[in-house]
Parts: C-alpha cells; sequence; structure tokens
C-alpha cells in the first residue's frame, strides 16, 4: 500500500497540470490578500473622518446660528466631546477606550429597548445590539485590537430582516463587511470565501483525473496494476488517501502563506477574537476565531471526501475524466440548489448537500437563517461521512461486478 501511494505521490508531482494549478492557487492568495489589504479600514482614515466631523461641528456652534434651540446646543456640545474622544483614542490606538465608548452608546441605546424580544426585526434589531454589546465587552476584556471601523452602522446580524428607510440597506451592508489584513483574520476571509462550491470545484479539478488518466478498461496502462499481485481495491485506495493527504497539505500551505502575509505587511491578530455564534430561540454565545477555523476546515475535509467517494463512482462508471468530472460537478450544483428546497423535511440534516457552506454551518447563520437547528456541524460531519461510506460501497461493488466481468 504504502508503495502505491508514493507511485501515486510521484505521479502528481510531475504533473505540469497540478504544479500549474498550485501557482494560480498561490497567485490567488497574493491577489485576495491585495484586495483585503485594499479594503481594510485604517486608523488614519477615520481620523480624517472624524476632524472634518469634529470641524463641521465646531463650525455650527461657532455660528451660533438662532434656529439652534439651547437643547439642541448641549447635545451637540455632548456629540462634540464624545467626536473628540473618540479620536484621540484612534490617535492612541487605545482600544480599550474606543470599545468603552462604543459600550456605553450601545447600553444607552438598549436602556430604551428593554422590553422588545430577540425576535427578527428592523435594523438594528435587538438580537443585534445586545449581541454585538457582548462581543465588544469579550474584546475589551481580552485586550483585542478590533476590526474597524466601531461604530452603529458597523453592526448586522441575520435577524434585520428590513431597513427603514429601505436606501439604508446598501450603506448598512457596505460598512459591516469588514475587512482585516491582519494573519488570522485574513485567513478566515479566505477561508470564508473557498470553504463553498468554489472550494470544492478547485479540487475536483485539481485531481480529477487522477482516477481515470491511466484508463480504467483493458488497455489502460492501469490494467497492467491489475495484473500485478495488487488488490484492485487497493489500487484505488491508495488514490483517494494520496489526493486525501494531499488535499490536507494544499489546505494548510495556503494557510501558512496566509499568515506569513499578513504577519509581513500587517499584524497576526488574536486567536481568540469572538465569533458569533447563533442559537436556539434567539440566543447566541461566542467562539475563538482559531477554533472555528479549524472547525471549519474538518467541516471542508469531509466536503472534499464526499467529492472524492463521488468522483471515484463516477471515474468506474464512466473511464472519462471529462464526463466523470461533469458527473460530479452536476451532482453536486443539483444536489445543493434541491437542498434549499427540502429543508424543512426531517431528513434535510442527513442531507450532505446542505453543509457545504460551511462558515455559516459552523457559526450557524444557516440554521438561524432557514429556522432549522438541526444544521450543525456535527450533523454534517455524520451525514457527509455516511454518504461518502455508502458512495464509496457503491465503487466497490461496481469493480467487484467489473472484475467478475473482465474475468
Amino acid at each position: 500500500m504504502f508503495h502505491l501511494m508514493m507511485f501515486e505521490f510521484k505521479k502528481i508531482y510531475k504533473s505540469l497540470f497540478f504544479r500549474s494549478m498550485l501557482f494560480i492557487l498561490i497567485l490567488f492568495i497574493v491577489i485576495y490578500y491585495i484586495f483585503v489589504y485594499m479594503n481594510t479600514v485604517r486608523v488614519e482614515r477615520l481620523m480624517n473622518q472624524e476632524t472634518d466631523e469634529i470641524s463641521r461641528m465646531e463650525e455650527t456652534l461657532s455660528q451660533k446660528d438662532q434656529s439652534i434651540s439651547p437643547s439642541e446646543e448641549a447635545v451637540l456640545q455632548e456629540l462634540l466631546q464624545k467626536r473628540k474622544q473618540y479620536r484621540h483614542a484612534l490617535k492612541e490606538h487605545d482600544w480599550n477606550a474606543l470599545l468603552n465608548l462604543e459600550i456605553e452608546e450601545t447600553e444607552l441605546g438598549l436602556s430604551n429597548r428593554l422590553y422588545e424580544s430577540m425576535m427578527p426585526s428592523q435594523w438594528p434589531s435587538f438580537f443585534t445590539e445586545v449581541s454585538f454589546l457582548e462581543k465588544y465587552k469579550l474584546m475589551r476584556e481580552g485586550d483585542m485590537t478590533p476590526i474597524l471601523p466601531i461604530n452603529f452602522a458597523s453592526q448586522r446580524t441575520a435577524y434585520d430582516i428590513s431597513y427603514d428607510p429601505p436606501q439604508l440597506e446598501e450603506t448598512i451592508l457596505h460598512i459591516s463587511n469588514k475587512y482585516s489584513s491582519a494573519s488570522l483574520n485574513f485567513l478566515n476571509h479566505l477561508f470564508s470565501l473557498s470553504y463553498s462550491l468554489l472550494g470544492a470545484v478547485f479540487f475536483i479539478f485539481l485531481f480529477g483525473d487522477l482516477f481515470t488518466k491511466e484508463g480504467l478498461g483493458r488497455h489502460g496502462p492501469i490494467h497492467f496494476l491489475k495484473t500485478q499481485p495488487l488488490n484492485f481495491n487497493k489500487i484505488l485506495a491508495s488514490k483517494l488517501i494520496v489526493v486525501l493527504t494531499l488535499s490536507v497539505a494544499i489546505l494548510l500551505g495556503a494557510a501558512f502563506i496566509s499568515l506569513l502575509l499578513g504577519a509581513v505587511f500587517d499584524r497576526f491578530g488574536h486567536y481568540n477574537y469572538p465569533i458569533l455564534i447563533y442559537g436556539e430561540d434567539h440566543t447566541f454565545s461566542f467562539m475563538n476565531l482559531s477554533t472555528m477555523i479549524i472547525q471549519a476546515t474538518l467541516l471542508f475535509v469531509m466536503i472534499l471526501l464526499f467529492c472524492y467517494a463521488l468522483l471515484m463512482l463516477y471515474s468506474i462508471v464512466t473511464k472519462r475524466v471529462a464526463l466523470a468530472i461533469g458527473l460530479t460537478l452536476a451532482t453536486i450544483f443539483i444536489g445543493t440548489e434541491l437542498s434549499e428546497q427540502l429543508i424543512a423535511l426531517d431528513l434535510a440534516k442527513y442531507n450532505p448537500f446542505q453543509y457545504f457552506s460551511v462558515v455559516d454551518v459552523v457559526t450557524q447563520e444557516m440554521a438561524a437563517t432557514l429556522q432549522n437547528f438541526n444544521v450543525t456541524l456535527t450533523n454534517g460531519l455524520i451525514a457527509l461521512s455516511t454518504a461518502s461510506a455508502i458512495t464509496l460501497l457503491c465503487a466497490y461493488a461496481i469493480t467487484h461486478f467489473q472484475h467478475k466481468y473482465d474475468s
């Protein structure tokens, strides 16, 4: 078995297509980091915005416009003072002071909403304000550098279902979709994008010809292996082990490059940065960023195992590279599309195609959106491993039948 695996490793390593795809992957990571870096909000930019706003407010107060009542002037003076405190905290990189200001503002806003429910509602929902308040407190306790900007408009959750006025939605979506070029945060951005259909398709193309390029018919090179004192199922098993091992190695390599880029051009970030986890009955909790990345990686590897099992099955049946890849992709696309329509069924949690939006599954945002909290990481691992096992058993049965037929 070991010799078979080494044979497969060498064959893949010598493939020009494999090397080209790895180069494209590295190039994609670098380009995406540039994009994230350019879209990361910096302290200097916020300070300039605050300085402009402070100047505008001071000018308004200095004019002593008769249309401004004494009460309005007092409010404006208070806002001006808070703006100056905010700018000073930014200038000194005093993140605790910055978080304290936001905590005070949020607590003040919540004091008028004590009797509201956590149910989905107009932005900002009660759930949004409460969850962000707890998140800011955790960040303050951990002495963490926040992802900027931190303000009222940068808060949004899955329970914000409407906006007033409607034009506000675009602004909130833009501001709340925050980027950070710090190592761990960028890795989170990269995996959130890649741990999806996009990533699965990349790996299917990367290893798509491994099971078929030798030819599974009577005249292919793999036929020579079948004539040797080797079990044909061991040949296929070695291929599956090799592609899984290489897939994990590629993910680790991508993580290393991402962390290196962030450390060189920004900072490493906080491994315990709090990530919101949705719970049943509109409850919530928080998970460390590093834990979330590990769990998401585990789920994505199980998705790859399922994809490879499908690819192996179709390769054995069709004996054609393009047809095997096409059928695998078609199965995945159709399965994920049908999953949205079957979510209300009790068996939805056993549907392996339900879990391809990896990060949304791990954070349970998908469960909250679909109102089905059976869509969890644990159920996803069970569903994908079971589906992979069944698919591999089918592949084994077909090869056993073909072996009898050939003999």
